[in-house]
């Protein structure tokens, strides 16, 4: 029978049959070509992708880096406005004082990847570092220093890298100008950071491949470049480089033709947002496409080795036709020739590196590769021809190798699923690729990508999610904010924004260490975690705020308002931190949506402020926002505002009232008051102003101003006169507050025994610190005033612990002397205990001729009130002038 087949094989065109192979080895050959460039470009966007999401990651580190930086140039800027100096003489004497080393020490010791700081004068030349054991050369030569100079650059200046004329070091300046007292250029502050700190940012990437690195400014020039460094700083970018085009739309990918290097490649660019700086993040090609040049090249091979052969076989096959009816021998030996093809043709498919599978128009397996079996963990006789698409699926789900939709519905939607990436039950991550073929089925690659695929979700996990604490941080809370909306909107599902922020945490922090701090963020995140449900939502927002999306519940508000209480009382239970216990409490700002909006950044911000008033009114507790609150928060920063433009435009003054020496009946000093002449409001007095700024942190530089500006004034008092200056509770936060004073007293020439510093009790209620403090000041020759005596509950024992020169009865008790016969007495019985221990007294408040008899009957020593003169400028006070009751005040 096999020789009457042969017979008939004779009779058929030999160009048919050749024109029938050429076809099918064509469309073999299209199909895998198409499969690999497939292959090639898929290569290109995923490592895109990778370049992208890097320079994502590497240029937020160096933004905030740099931001860090900024903020303590601006910092120390501030304080050094404060001293007022017009000359570089000024400065000089300013930024070489003990308390301004201290200053630069305490900001500098937050920035890890700085040096030191530098202040130089206006002639490049260097008048102080925070560094002791370093030199420091003459700048005026650098480019930097003339920019600033010129004044082209008011804001943040940064250098070229440079080599440090001392220390050989390699770095780049930031630096900013200082502006005198009357807007003239008197130096530059600037702090230096080793290009190593940019090196330690490059290290962790450069396993991944030959990525670039390079940091630019937006005109185009290199700062700098990884690696490489030496041979790209100070260059430009070319003209023609696409990366100017990509710049002008804000940043992106582009393809670089290898200005640099001579090597093309693929490049993200990322603007920093508040920095005229671009970071450049990129890729080589030939790092690239490696691996697609590697398995193109074994496709290749593979598919030449199959064209040869199949060529082979079909001259071998015409033969035998031509030669069928010379010999049977012959035939049989070509039937041997042909199997022998076949088995090379299985070891071509097989060398090939991923999972190859052909499926006809009926979904049925046409062929298929050792590599494809291996994968999916599948027998040989399992994946023979003809097998259904929807038949290996169910094989896969029972194996185990298989986590995806029904097969069925699998199957007939394979149409939309040209490229997609299945994650198999073990964790393995497989990229299948399809090509549709001509004739209706489907050339298939199968490609684990597990280590790109967990490198990716990585990458991903770092930037939605706080790394300290595991959860998420504020970019992904703003996103489950909208998703929460949508559901809202779509649903009606309501839900709840807490904003929560942990009280004394920096008490934690400053006594304990950051170690400490960071131990209490982890278990409040745990206890947090513990406390939400897996409907909800929680965040770390930054710092010790930490924010929930809270859902579900019949009675929003009442679900709301019980949460909070659990919270409260959850934070509230003592902390172990490394064998030291700790208690804080937690204050809580509570938002409803849709009451009180659905935009993130609108609920964010209303929870905030009901968390600020929760804070103000006690702490440990919640507040619910209401509409009131965004009033008094907008009039309230923009009274804060004002109040710190009021300290940069010095808009504050003072007045001065007399304070009479009874027994010598003559003016023997006076008391500074501050006063703000607002723009707008006109004359306000520290009452509707000191505690604002108290709240604002901004009593510190206005004391230390008063404090200087009143010594400055009464430098010219006559010598035996005495100088009265209030000090806040809030401003012994400030470190070494008493070197501050014994600084103003030298630099403006005021003998510290004419200096007379009135505090309140409450300085001594914040601990023993206060007091120590108190007792320097006193060290320094000054004098302490207890004032507003009698109206705290401790006044008396603080008479008997501390030394004070001076107590002041508060004005309340001096205006009811003439209507109240016990205030009388109470008066009375403060001066004859104050005289047996030792110590003056003076009256606030007298504003009648009764009174002042009263107090004189009763032994007082001092008076001060609208009797004797209301508070007046510098310039209109007279010490000297006589002193006679009712006549420069209020008549009895």
């Amino acid at each position: 029978m096999a020789v009457s087949v042969l017979s008939r094989l004779t009779r058929l065109s030999t160009r048919g049959i050749t024109a029938g192979v050429a076809a099918l080895l064509l469309a073999a050959v299209v199909a895998v070509g198409i499969a690999t460039w497939q292959f090639r470009s898929d290569v290109i966007d995923d490592s895109v992708a990778h370049v992208r999401n890097l320079s994502t990651v590497l240029g937020g580190e160096v933004e905030r880096s740099i931001q860090s930086v900024d903020i303590t140039l601006v910092d120390l800027l501030e304080h050094i406005a404060l001293a007022s100096a017009a000359t570089e003489g000024e400065l000089s004497k300013f930024v070489a004082s003990p308390h301004f080393r201290r200053l630069m020490d305490q900001r500098l010791a937050r920035l890890p990847q700085v040096h030191g700081a530098l202040v130089y004068g206006a002639s490049g030349n260097p008048l102080a570092m925070s560094y002791r054991d370093g030199n420091a050369a003459d700048i005026a030569d650098r480019d930097y220093f003339r920019e600033l100079k010129d004044g082209n650059s008011p804001g943040l200046v940064i250098s070229l890298p440079l080599v440090n004329r001392v220390t050989g070091a390699t770095n780049l300046v930031f630096a900013r100008r200082i502006i005198g007292r009357n807007g003239e250029f008197i130096g530059a502050l600037l702090i230096p950071m080793n290009i190593s700190y940019f090196e330690s940012i490059y290290a962790p990437i450069q396993s991944i491949g030959r990525v670039r690195m390079a940091l630019l400014r937006r005109d185009g020039t290199v700062i700098l470049r990884f690696p490489d460094l030496a041979t790209a700083i100070g260059t430009t970018v070319p003209k023609s480089s696409p990366w100017y085009e990509t710049m002008a739309k804000g940043g992106g990918e582009y393809r670089s033709p290898g200005y640099f290097d001579g090597q093309p490649g693929w490049f993200a660019a990322r603007p920093l947002r508040d920095y005229p700086l671009v970071l450049n993040v990129g890729i080589s090609e030939e790092e690239m496409l490696a691996r697609w040049n590697s398995r193109a090249a074994s496709i290749a091979v593979g598919t030449v080795t199959i064209l040869v052969f199949a060529c082979v076989l079909h001259l071998i096959v015409l033969g035998q036709i031509r030669r069928l009816h010379r010999s049977e021998t012959s035939l049989l030996e070509q039937s041997n020739a042909l199997a022998a093809a076949n088995m090379r043709f299985d070891a071509a498919m097989n060398n090939v590196s991923q999972g190859l599978c052909l499926l006809d128009a009926n979904l049925r397996v046409v062929v298929s590769n050792m590599r494809f079996a291996e994968i999916y963990g599948l027998m040989p006789e399992e994946v023979v021809p003809g097998t259904s698409l929807e038949e290996l699926l169910h094989i896969r789900l029972e194996k185990g190798t298989y986590s995806g939709e029904a097969p069925q519905h699998y199957v007939a939607d394979i149409a939309n699923k040209q490229s997609e990436v299945q994650l198999l039950p073990d964790g393995r991550a497989i990229q299948i690729r399809r090509n549709r073929m001509a004739d209706g089925g489907w050339m298939t690659a199968h490609d684990d990508i597990t280590d790109r695929h967990r490198s990716e979700m990585r990458i991903a996990y770092m930037a939605r999610h706080d790394l300290s604490t595991g959860l998420f941080n504020r970019a992904a809370f703003s996103e489950k904010i909208a998703e929460a909306g949508a559901r809202l909107r779509r649903f009606g599902e309501q839900f709840t924004v807490l904003m929560l922020d942990l009280d004394r945490f920096k008490l934690v922090n400053d006594r304990l260490g950051h170690p400490a701090g960071d131990m209490l963020l982890k278990q409040t995140a745990e206890r947090l975690r513990a406390a939400v449900r897996e409907t909800d939502i929680l965040a770390r927002l930054g710092g010790d705020e930490f924010a929930i999306i809270l859902t579900g519940g019949t009675d929003q508000r009442q679900t709301a308002t019980a949460f909070c209480e659990r919270i409260v009382a959850c934070i509230a239970a003592p902390f172990n931190l490394g064998g030291q216990t700790v208690t804080v409490g937690a204050s809580i700002g509570l938002a409803l949506a849709p009451e009180h909006g659905t935009d993130p950044d609108k609920l964010i911000r209303n929870a905030d402020l009901a968390l600020y008033r929760a804070k103000s009114e006690g702490r440990r507790g919640y507040s619910i926002f209401d509409v009131e609150l965004m009033n008094v928060a907008s009039a309230r920063q923009q009274f804060e505002g004002e109040l710190r433009e009021a300290l940069v435009k010095g808009e504050f003054e003072l007045h001065y009232q007399p304070i009479v020496n009874i027994r010598r009946r003559r003016i023997s000093g006076a008391e500074a008051l501050v006063r703000w002449r607002h723009p707008h409001r006109g004359l306000l007095m520290p009452g509707d102003f000191i505690p604002v700024a108290e709240e604002a942190g901004l009593i510190e530089p206005i004391g230390s101003w008063v404090l200087r500006q009143a010594c400055r004034d009464a430098a010219a008092w006559p010598e035996d006169t005495t100088l009265s200056v209030n000090l806040s509770p809030s401003q012994f936060h400030q470190p070494d507050l008493a070197e501050a004073i014994a600084q103003t007293l030298a630099e403006t020439g005021f003998p510290p025994e004419r200096l007379e510093i009135e505090i309140t009790e409450n300085v001594f209620l914040a601990g023993q610190d206060n007091v120590n403090e108190v007792s320097r000041i006193k060290a320094l020759g000054v004098s302490i005033a207890l004032d507003d005596f009698g109206t705290g509950y401790s006044s008396l024992s603080y008479l008997t612990t501390f030394p004070f020169d001076t107590v002041k009865i508060d004005r309340s008790f001096t205006l009811n002397m003439a209507k109240r016969p016990d205030s009388a007495a109470v008066v009375s019985s403060m001066i004859t205990l104050t005289r047996c221990l030792g110590v003056a007294t003076a009256a606030e408040g007298v504003e009648t001729r009764q009174q002042f008899e009263l107090l004189c009957e009763a032994g007082i020593d001092f008076c001060q009130g609208f009797l004797f003169g209301r508070p007046e400028p510098a310039a209109a006070l007279d010490l000297t002038r006589a002193v006679e009751p009712g006549f420069q005040g209020v008549a009895a």
